[in-house]
């Protein structure tokens, strides 16, 4: 099927502030403070090997380690693009400001268009999970985020105290991992800003961690159905229990304004988007057609017990984006009949998927190389059954077709 493309690389490229091309910047007379400053640096949109001192040399840096005025601006427009915030030329408004100081999970944001990395997630699709301390009187709520991810994967979540692969805790200020041995390297703020963080899978498989802040005003329930989330002014711990377990099972911050994988907290519900189960999908794949699945669920109060709850999958799932098997483009070179170029990135398409591959680098990541993208990412208005891309040039007025 031959799918005409107009402007579809448009909105790919609207993000190349992204990776660095923008240079004009014109600073505005409100400068940023101490706690904008060290915001950026948290959350990955500037450098963290710096002094937070905002005393100005005779240089113009920031602080004696050269974090310049330009750095300072890029990292402004860069937050607010990635925020889809009207760009101010690398300067403060009020809404960047706003922003900034709304409730948030504790993780960098991702700087990437994709939300998936195979390099973070788990090999067993059979996965662990027990809650610990207060929040044992809310493991039902924690079923119901589990769920929503299981809903759309292969997945299998077994609630068990016996060696979880995640654990669930509450915590304010500084505090421990759940097992109590190790300090955690994040410490939380109080009420408001940082809700919750969470580790991602890694490759040796060890048990991770979910952190909920207790110093918030929690809403809990299973159902948003019951609460009008927009004028609500208690937090919504189911959402936030769905958003880090999808940091758990190796997903990042999402650029999509709607994404539960946003960094910001949401009150319009918690039912995944297209982009958070095409991500999810890209690292379990699909669930299976089959009508009926049995979960276990496995907990220890007075004595142990085990209850079994029936899912109901939907067959469209079947229309859903497959797995790539073998995730090197040299692998598919003898396949692969569509690509383009575009600002020396070529793009190489191969049924579903892309790899975008920078020329400018004299040495290419391995990621690039392994990591394609799905290209829905980006052409959303794809029907869900499309096979491929079979043609695509690069006309004049630099429209992609």
């Amino acid at each position: 099927m031959r799918l005409i493309a107009i402007q579809a690389f448009i909105k790919l490229w609207g993000g190349l502030h992204f990776f660095g091309l923008c240079s004009v910047f014109s600073f505005a007379a409100s400068e940023p403070s101490t706690f904008v400053i060290e915001y950026l640096r948290t959350y990955g949109y500037l450098s963290s090997s710096y002094d937070v001192s905002l005393t100005k040399g005779t240089n113009g840096n920031y602080s004696d380690t050269g974090l310049s005025e330009i750095e300072v601006q890029h990292a402004i427009t860069l937050f607010q693009e990635m925020n889809h915030l009207r760009l101010k030329n690398g300067s403060l408004d009020e809404a960047t400001l706003k922003l900034m100081s709304s409730p948030r999970c504790g993780l960098q944001d991702t700087l990437q268009p994709f939300t998936a990395n195979l390099n973070r997630m788990w090999f067993n699709n059979s996965i662990t999970w027990y809650a610990y301390g207060n929040l044992s009187k809310y493991m039902h709520i924690l079923e119901k985020a589990f769920g929503i991810w299981a809903e759309y994967t292969t997945l299998n979540f077994i609630r068990s105290p016996y060696n979880p692969l995640i654990l669930l805790t509450m915590s304010a200020g500084e505090h421990m991992k759940a097992k109590g041995l190790v300090k955690c390297i994040s410490s939380f703020d109080g009420k408001g800003n940082v809700l919750a963080h969470a580790d991602y899978p890694s490759p040796q498989q060890k048990p991770v961690d979910i952190h909920f802040d207790s110093d918030e005003s929690w809403h809990y329930s299973t159902t948003d159905d019951d609460v009008d989330l927009s004028s609500n002014s208690k937090i919504s711990f189911l959402w936030v229990a769905v958003h880090e377990i999808g940091h758990a099972l190796g997903l990042e911050h999402s650029l999509e304004k709607d994404s539960i994988m946003g960094p910001y907290y949401r009150k319009d519900g918690t039912k995944l988007t297209r982009s958070d189960i095409e991500a999810i999908q890209y690292l379990y794949g699909p669930p299976s057609t089959t009508a009926v699945e049995q979960t276990t669920y496995m907990t220890r109060s007075m004595e142990d017990r085990t209850v079994s709850s029936t899912t109901v999958t939907n067959d469209n799932t079947k229309n859903n984006f497959d797995v790539v098997l073998n995730t090197d483009v040299c692998k598919y070179k003898k396949d692969i009949h569509t690509y383009i170029v575009v600002d020396n990135k070529i793009f190489v398409f191969y049924g579903k998927y892309v790899w975008i591959i920078d020329l400018n680098e004299k040495t290419r990541t391995d990621s690039q190389m392994t990591q394609p993208q799905i290209i829905s990412r980006w052409l959303n208005f794809l029907p869900i059954n499309f096979s491929k891309i079979e043609g695509i040039y690069q006309n004049s007025d630099d429209d992609v077709v």
